[in-house]
């Protein structure tokens, strides 16, 4: 079965994100694994310290609810900085506080044919499991190499490579490198779905607007698509909402939950995803409509 991993946007205020957590966990119906601190979180517009505030509070956050939930849930920071040794030491931070695992973006901090050592240093000063973070949308559309992965994929400390490509080749080449010695998690979250329906197996999605609708994404990446009527339901309005907010994802999220009251305010931390007043309209016309009102509620 796919974990739902939700990668977390980063709000104004401590009070917040520890809301925004409470709804993405949701009661334990929601994500299996909440990610502090990605692309959607704007881990790129946040200097270091504080990125490690919020890491500590959403670390915190999760072992609260986890005291409260039956189903426990995990957390997976990002330490991605500008150099490996501001990585390295973010990583160590996090793992003091007791993130579950450091997902770390090699490409984005090295060029793509130099890594290799850097990456060997981050993991030889770490503890915790890694996952390695593919997103050529960062990275100037460079990839990490196949057999690259394949040969990381093999040390102890990498437990897996979130890809968030949308090619459906990369995804096999990376599946097939892994084997058996670590997973691989889909970073798009509607080609993530369409796999699914399609029968191919998936370790994990990332799905963003998990931040909205997190126990419809828990349903349908847990459920048959052929046999469960809210799976297959869920996935065509979650695919609907994508073409809307694909122009500007991080800022559609922060206006929506906004809206839903989750956060009072749909400041970005970085100043160019604020929502322009069409994509406003266009969103405020979609949540009116009775299928998205129920799968928020739901």
């Amino acid at each position: 079965m796919a974990k739902l991993i939700c990668p977390v946007i980063t709000p104004t205020s401590e009070h917040e994100y520890r809301r925004l957590i409470q709804h993405v966990v949701a009661d334990g119906r929601g994500c299996d694994v909440v990610f502090a601190l990605g692309t959607t979180g704007e881990f790129y517009a946040l200097d270091n310290g504080v990125g490690k505030n919020y890491s500590s509070i959403a670390i915190d956050e999760v072992r609260e609810l986890n005291r409260k939930n039956r189903r426990r849930v995990e957390v997976a920071v990002g330490v991605t900085s500008h150099s490996w040794r501001e990585s390295i030491n973010f990583a160590k931070f996090a793992e003091r506080c007791g993130a579950d695992s450091l997902v770390v973006m090699p490409v984005y901090i090295e060029e793509t044919r130099r890594f290799g050592d850097g990456l060997k240093r981050f993991l030889h000063e770490t503890n915790k499991p890694v996952i390695l973070y593919n997103h050529p949308g960062m990275t100037c559309g460079k990839n990490i190499r196949s057999a690259t992965w394949k040969e990381f994929a093999q040390h102890p400390g990498i437990v897996a490579l979130k890809d968030s490509s949308g090619n459906l080749k990369r995804l096999g080449d990376y599946q097939k490198a892994a084997g058996n010695n670590a997973e691989v998690y889909v970073g798009d979250e509607i080609f993530g779905l369409r796999c699914l329906a399609n029968g191919m197996h998936l370790d994990g999605i990332v799905a963003g607007s998990a931040n909205i609708f997190p126990i419809a994404w828990k349903i349908a990446v847990d459920c048959n698509f052929g046999e469960d009527i809210h799976a297959a339901r869920f996935a065509e309005k979650l695919e609907e909402f994508q073409k809307i907010y694909a122009i500007n994802p991080i800022g559609a999220f922060h206006y929506i939950l906004q809206k839903q009251g989750v956060i009072s305010s749909n400041e970005t931390i970085d100043k160019r995803n604020k929502v322009s007043d069409k994509l406003a309209d266009d969103l405020d016309n979609l949540m009116q409509q009775q299928d998205f009102k129920s799968i928020v509620t739901f």
